[in-house]
């Protein structure tokens, strides 16, 4: 589905074809990384190379495409082929008092949720360079920002965004269907959501 298919659907299911196209983007980009997140529906595999006195890192996409992940969560982070303990960002933020390298044993991801991207930081610095940092994470869709642009999320997943945003439109206009279609929506989040593994 593309960003003008977004848009048409959310025009035809509201009956009103004068909703202004940079307000439906914006919607539709917010809702699309709010459902992400909430499902934990994108996965990506990313690695980087390690650089003395570097302890913090993001993520191409991958190998042809440089662009940087936006991380939500990590499920699974390695440096060297040994995996990492993740701790909380402000028990990192302790440990970096002491400016100790060597090599990393402890990671955070800082931002993510609460910042348009994310990065992760290691602990102890490393003291060497070339060595892989492997992550598994969900990541946020990719904005569209062309009407062309196409959703990367699953068919289930668009629905889910598409149910939302006339939902929430519904009831800024005191439209009552807009109630029950949030609560569908709700359960459908629920039924779509990727377990946590632990």
């Amino acid at each position: 589905m593309t960003l003008k298919d977004y848009v048409d659907i959310i025009r035809f299911e509201m009956k009103d074809n004068n909703i202004p196209e940079k307000y439906l983007q914006t919607q539709i980009n917010l809702v699309r990384r709010e459902i992400a997140y909430k499902t934990r529906c994108l996965e990506c595999y990313s690695e980087c190379l390690a650089e003395v006195d570097v302890y913090k890192y993001r993520f191409p996409r991958s190998s042809t495409d440089t662009a940087y992940v936006d991380l939500v969560e990590i499920l699974t982070l390695k440096y060297d082929g040994v995996m990492l303990e993740d701790i909380a960002p402000d028990e990192m933020h302790y440990l970096r008092e002491n400016d100790l390298t060597g090599t990393p044993r402890n990671f955070t991801l800082i931002g993510g949720k609460s910042q348009p991207t994310g990065f992760v930081e290691l602990w102890p610095t490393p003291d060497v360079s070339g060595k892989t940092i492997w992550i598994h994470a969900i990541q946020y869709p990719s904005p569209l920002v062309s009407m062309s642009g196409v959703c990367e999320l699953q068919d289930a997943i668009q629905r889910i965004v598409l149910n939302q945003i006339v939902g929430e439109y519904m009831l800024k206009s005191w439209r009552t269907p807009g109630i029950s279609l949030i609560n569908f929506n709700k359960d459908e989040i629920r039924d779509h959501t990727k377990l946590k593994k632990w």
